[in-house]
């Protein structure tokens, strides 16, 4: 038999049942982590990174198996609409992510936009 976890409001009371030895401490929702641009969010400079970036898995939403496969397909479309722009911005893709940042908010507004049409255009 299956146990099934009531709803987020009673969870602390259920898992002190279940684990007694656990201490639950919640803590509200912190701010958005950025600007939502389209389908991802945006992040601005701060002091320990001091460019414009995005960082998100791309994988569902771009329908690609791969997050390298997702920053292939960003290239190729800023490649063939904006070489300029490719040309300014820094791409550090891991398993998990695609990593873009950019010195210019609007290079990096332009690589969200991008993301948001490819995503649309796969969804559809």
């Amino acid at each position: 038999m299956t146990t099934r976890p009531p709803p987020l409001f009673d969870a602390e009371q259920f898992l002190g049942r279940r684990q007694p030895d656990l201490d639950v401490t919640w803590s509200p929702a912190g701010a958005a982590p950025g600007v939502r641009v389209g389908v991802v969010f945006l992040r601005p400079p701060a002091r320990e990174i001091r460019s414009w970036w995005i960082r998100d898995d791309l994988t569902e939403l771009l329908h690609v198996p791969t997050n390298a496969d997702a920053e292939k397909r960003i290239q190729a479309v800023l490649a063939a609409e904006a070489p300029e722009v490719l040309g300014r911005l820094t791409f550090d893709t891991e398993g998990d992510a695609v990593y873009v940042s950019a010195e210019r908010e609007e290079d990096a507004r332009l690589v969200a936009n991008i993301i948001t049409r490819l995503a649309r255009t796969r969804n559809v």
